[in-house]
């Protein structure tokens, strides 16, 4: 079969013998569908339905977890341990994960202490501005250890677009009832224990 290769030839010319070096059948190849990745130019917007199942790595899909450091309001980590800060985001879903160990300069300052997000959450949710709305939203669970003694559990409420707030569970009542955080809530912090936090949301 011939073969074809066009250099510089405009529209309405006609190619002859001479410019012709690549398979004919190659190039039926890529007309009925056999378009490689040295054929698509970069950036190309390709429609996700004409890839090839797993044919995409993790990374273009920003799939890949990401360490993230959040801004504590209300905290002081001193020389307290970030043990595990990372997060991904699969299209508009973000996903996190978090863990602190508390250290001989690490605090409580203040009650509803909050964190910033690793992505801007989209508007669109219920945030819990101030703690004076019902309808805020829950992004989360949170684990409290009181190192050597007992674990104590919470949730992640939306505080604004950038930022979560930690809760406690509060069991003395006769209902399961959400309290604050605070210097002495779940318990007296001190050297050796831990937030552990996780979440997920909708971004902006």
């Amino acid at each position: 079969m011939g073969t074809i290769n066009i250099t510089d030839i405009s529209d309405g010319t006609t190619a002859d013998a001479d410019d012709v070096n690549s398979r004919l059948d190659i190039i039926a190849d890529e007309f009925n569908g056999n378009i490689d990745n040295d054929n698509i130019k970069s950036a190309a917007a390709i429609d996700g339905s004409k890839l090839a199942d797993d044919s995409v790595s993790g990374s273009k899909l920003s799939l890949a977890w990401q360490d993230w450091t959040p801004t504590w309001t209300n905290l002081t980590e001193g020389n307290g341990t970030t043990d595990y800060s990372r997060y991904t985001q699969i299209g508009d879903t973000v996903i996190f994960m978090y863990s602190f160990t508390f250290g001989s300069t690490s605090s409580i300052d203040a009650s509803h202490p909050s964190f910033t997000l690793p992505v801007t959450a989209s508007s669109s949710i219920p945030a819990d501005s101030a703690n004076e709305n019902p309808t805020a939203m829950i992004i989360g669970q949170c684990k409290y250890n009181d190192h050597g003694s007992e674990r104590y559990f919470g949730n992640l409420d939306l505080e604004s677009t950038t930022e979560a707030t930690i809760n406690l569970w509060n069991a003395a009542a006769t209902d399961l009832r959400v309290a604050a955080v605070t210097s002495t809530a779940p318990f007296t912090w001190t050297t050796g224990d831990a937030i552990i936090l996780n979440g997920m949301y909708e971004a902006a």
